[in-house]
């Protein structure tokens, strides 16, 4: 029976190997008893990548009171990607740990382990996926960061005692990795997704792909993010989805321009669309089955118009399937009341559908 419920709101939104260092962090508030570490997991899926990004990465991992309190207990494990552009370390101070601190505190969900892991490279975003040119950024979240946390803390290391969220590329990420590898995630949530189907401004229409060729070395993505974000993360996706040892920037477009328009290049965009969640479903349903909870948002005012209408495009390609999922709209912009969307609907979700 197909299962989908839309939810329209007035609330919004917008890291087997041993770590080479720990570097303890003391609470921001002396009430709260939390911690968040900050921690180097050396990665192999990343040693030896095109862009020269260190195999070396950071992790930002949230220990509830819980833990110091109960020495015997482990843990649940929620895993939170970062958008493109951003820092493990920046969601964990800014979103994550203070909204854990206050639903803890009161009750509302059960103490459970946070891992904010990174997802940048030189190109700004890896887009969790395997990469010949940027490296394997799917194997080092599903089995060098999951290997090291299981590894060094308490936890209950099982696929129903994990679960992965993210925003935006992270949104996109978690859904991508939730997909794959179900026997590592039980649940995922998808913040404002990105990349969820080439559509609005990620279609051949949008003169952004035709803009790549003034792009010409890696070195220039500083100045192109600074003055052209949405350029500069279609050429880190590029190099995520479409990989090109001999291209300059590590990837290739799917759509070029042919005379005075763009066109689709076929063989190119072959390779974009395994990435492409609503293309990519339709191979991936007896794992996506296996998932426990499926949940997708997006802001109603979205300013990168591929989202709202990827998001829908995703939860009913799965329904249609068979396979259960929530789909929620809110009024607001991509990044409008980010800790607020964690507080009020991911953490509540999550640590209800985690087994403690």
């Amino acid at each position: 029976m197909r299962h989908l419920r839309v939810v329209v709101a007035l609330v919004l939104f917008s890291t087997l190997a041993l770590a080479r260092t720990h570097i303890h962090q003391k609470p921001a508030d002396v009430g709260h008893q939390s911690e968040v570490v900050q921690v180097i997991i050396h990665s192999p899926a990343l040693e030896n990548n095109l862009l020269g990004d260190p195999a070396d990465q950071p992790a930002s991992i949230y220990l509830p009171a819980a833990y110091k309190t109960e020495p015997q207990r482990r843990f649940a494990v929620l895993y939170f990607l970062h958008g493109y552009s951003g820092t493990a370390a920046a969601e964990m101070e800014r979103v994550l740990r203070p909204k854990l601190d206050k639903l803890m505190a009161a009750h509302v969900i059960e103490p459970m382990i946070v891992v904010a892991p990174s997802g940048m490279n030189k190109l700004f975003g890896s887009f969790y996926t395997n990469s010949a040119t940027t490296g394997n950024w799917d194997d080092y979240i599903t089995r060098d960061v999951v290997g090291y946390v299981d590894a060094h803390y308490r936890t209950l290391a099982a696929a129903e005692s994990r679960g992965i969220s993210g925003h935006s590329m992270g949104g996109y990420g978690s859904l991508l990795l939730a997909f794959r590898h179900p026997d590592v995630f039980s649940s995922v949530y998808g913040m404002s997704p990105c990349c969820t189907e080439l559509v609005g401004d990620l279609s051949a229409s949008n003169t952004v792909w035709g803009r790549i060729a003034q792009v010409k070395s890696a070195a220039e993505m500083p100045q192109v993010l600074e003055r052209q974000f949405l350029l500069a993360a279609v050429i880190a996706m590029d190099a995520a989805f479409a990989p090109d040892p001999r291209s300059p920037l590590y990837g290739d477009a799917p759509f070029v321009r042919n005379s005075e328009q763009l066109a689709p290049d076929p063989q190119v965009l072959a390779k974009f669309q395994q990435h492409i969640l609503t293309t990519a479903v339709s191979g991936l349903l007896p794992l996506i089955a296996r998932l426990k909870g499926i949940y997708i948002d997006y802001g109603a005012e979205d300013e990168f118009s591929h989202i709202p209408a990827g998001a829908r495009a995703l939860s009913e390609e799965l329904a249609q399937a068979g396979i259960p999922n929530t789909l929620e709209v809110y009024e607001g912009t991509h990044v409008d009341h980010v800790g607020q969307r964690v507080e009020e609907r991911m953490l509540p979700w999550m640590a209800k559908q985690l087994k403690h």
